[in-house]
C-alpha cells in the first residue's frame, strides 16, 4: 500500500472518529438530560481513549509483526461497536426507564378530583416553600411541572410534592389506599438557560395532548 493511500485512509478514520464523537454525544445528551453532560462524557472517553491506546501501542508496536493489519482490526472493531451502538442504547434505556418508573402495585389512573387535589397541592407546597412554580399539567398516569426550587435539591421537592399530593387527596376522600400512588422515583431534569426553560414550559403546557375532560360529572 503507498503512502498517499495510507495518508488517505487515515485521515478518513479522523473524520469517522469525529462522527462518531458527535453522534454519540446527541444519544448521551437523551440518557444524561443535559449536552453539557453528554459533551463532557464523550470528550473524556474520547481523549482518553487516544492516550491509552498511544500509550499501549508505543509498547507494544515494536514487537507487532504487522502493525497496521492491528490498526485495522482495531478500526474494524470499532466500526462494529458503532453499528451496534443503536440497539445498546434502546435497550439499555429501556431497561433504566423501566428501573426508574417500576410500580410496587397496580396502575394509578388518577381522576378529575385526584388531578385537582394534586395540582392544588403542587400549587401549595410552591407557596409555602417559596419556590417558583412555572408550569403544571395533571394528567391521568403522570404529573409534569416545572419549578424553581433554588438550592434545594429535586429529590427534596419531589418527595415534597408526592407526600402533600397524597396528604391532599385523602383529606378529600379521594385516595383511601394505605400505600402511595406515585411510583418510587420519578424524572428531575436540570433546566440551565432561558431557552431551555421555555421550551420545557410549552411542553408540559401543550405537549400533553388534549384537555382532559371532567369524566367523573
Amino acid at each position: 500500500m503507498t503512502r498517499g493511500a495510507l495518508y488517505v485512509l487515515f485521515t478518513a478514520s479522523g473524520f469517522a472518529g469525529l462522527i462518531y464523537e458527535s453522534i454519540w454525544t446527541q444519544y448521551l445528551k437523551l440518557f444524561l438530560g443535559h449536552a453539557a453532560y453528554a459533551q463532557s462524557l464523550v470528550l473524556a472517553v474520547f481523549m482518553g481513549g487516544m492516550a491509552a491506546g498511544a500509550a499501549w501501542c508505543a509498547r507494544r508496536s515494536a514487537r507487532m509483526a504487522n502493525p497496521l493489519m492491528v490498526y485495522a482490526v482495531i478500526e474494524a472493531l470499532v466500526g462494529l461497536a458503532a453499528l451496534a451502538f443503536h440497539g445498546a442504547f434502546v435497550a439499555l434505556t429501556d431497561y433504566r426507564e423501566d428501573q426508574l418508573y417500576r410500580l410496587k402495585g397496580e396502575i394509578v389512573v388518577l381522576d378529575a378530583a385526584q388531578r385537582t387535589c394534586v395540582e392544588e397541592a403542587v400549587q401549595e407546597t410552591c407557596r409555602i416553600r417559596c419556590w417558583e412554580l412555572e408550569a403544571i399539567n395533571v394528567r391521568t398516569n403522570h404529573v409534569h411541572m416545572v419549578v424553581s426550587i433554588g438550592a434545594k435539591k429535586p429529590e427534596t421537592a419531589l418527595n415534597a410534592f408526592k407526600a402533600n399530593a397524597t396528604r391532599k387527596m385523602r383529606e378529600a376522600g379521594c385516595w383511601q389506599s394505605e400505600r402511595s400512588p406515585w411510583a418510587d422515583k420519578g424524572s428531575k431534569r436540570y433546566l440551565w438557560n432561558e431557552r431551555s426553560v421555555t421550551q420545557a414550559i410549552e411542553y408540559v403546557l401543550f405537549g400533553q395532548g388534549d384537555e382532559l375532560p371532567d369524566f367523573d360529572d
